[in-house]
């Protein structure tokens, strides 16, 4: 084990160099050295314990300043990866079949824009929004995108403006002092029966950040927490939302074949008592990803 930034983590070996480029999805022809991995777990375990002491006052700033930090110090996380070549259907086609066509949709945290753009271009008109001024407020084609704390949504947007809010892997890195706060903007920005749909990483099932590259057992690092349906599911319904649904999508194999999506209040409820079943003494992963389907918390809550 090697100190990086505060931390005991292990040393970087080949195999970690070969894990970190599968799970950051890095193009064959993007050199990874070990050098390049351990620059990575100082900068980002710095990162988190600088996010994680910020002030709520200071937090949106902080939050912007460190992930421009990271994707500046190493540019190769913004290099074009493989999940580009991707079939955009199998990648973001769930989202066709859960968002009414015509739909106003806001992506919160939207990164490089494609589900954005997919959905624009599949008649859903999509609003992209970004935490920094460079990248938040521009025109990109027919996808506006505008700017956002991520936090306090109802500051940047108007109330009731929109179908559906939507967020896929953005809510496991905001501070949890604020996710309740998220998830009351995100209601307030729903018109009456919209919805927020969301994806995170599942608690159980992670870790989902740098964490997994070396192997460690819980999130060390820009996933400043990752979460449960029945927690999430019950944050939503303080916010407001009276109808929490669980979204089961098959594996990419079955898509192809059978293009469907499971949405189900059933299944909400069955994933929530494995939950709290398994909070204390949890079986192996393998166990784990056969009874909950897939690895992330996936649901859409509706006002």
């Amino acid at each position: 084990m090697v100190s990086a930034g505060g931390g005991k983590f292990p040393e970087i070996t080949d195999q970690i160099v070969d894990r970190y480029r599968d799970n950051y999805a890095l193009s064959s022809d993007i050199v990874v050295t070990k050098e390049m991995v351990q620059k990575h777990v100082d900068l980002e375990f710095s990162l988190k314990e600088v996010l994680l002491s910020s002030s709520p006052e200071e937090r949106s700033d902080v939050w912007a300043e460190s992930y421009d930090r990271l994707y500046r110090e190493l540019p190769w996380l913004a290099e074009t990866s493989s999940i580009e070549k991707r079939s955009p259907d199998l990648q973001f086609g769930q989202f066709l079949r859960l968002i009414a066509l015509g739909s106003r949709v806001i992506e919160i945290g939207s990164g490089p824009g494609f589900l954005a753009r997919y959905l624009t271009e599949n008649g859903r008109p999509c609003v992209a929004t970004e935490i920094t001024a460079e990248r938040g407020a521009r025109e990109d084609g027919d996808v506006a995108w505008h700017l956002t704390d991520g936090i306090h949504l109802d500051s940047f947007e108007p109330q009731s403006s929109y179908d559906v809010v939507l967020s896929t892997q953005v809510i496991e890195h905001f501070h949890p002092d604020d996710v309740q706060r998220h998830f009351e903007g995100a209601f307030a920005l729903a018109k009456p029966g919209g919805s927020y749909i969301f994806t995170t990483p599942h608690l159980f099932l992670g870790p989902a950040d740098l964490s997994r590259v070396l192997d460690l057992d819980r999130a060390h690092f820009m996933h400043l927490r990752e979460y449960t349906h029945r927690e999430l599911g019950e944050t939503a319904r303080r916010a407001g939302f009276s109808r929490i649904y669980a979204v089961y999508v098959p594996p990419a194999v079955v898509r192809k074949r059978l293009p469907f999506v499971l949405r189900s209040r059933l299944l909400y409820r069955f994933l929530s008592r494995l939950e709290r079943l398994f909070a204390r003494a949890r079986p192996p992963r393998i166990v784990l990803r056969a009874l909950m389907f897939h690895g992330d918390v996936f649901i859409m809550a509706t006002k």
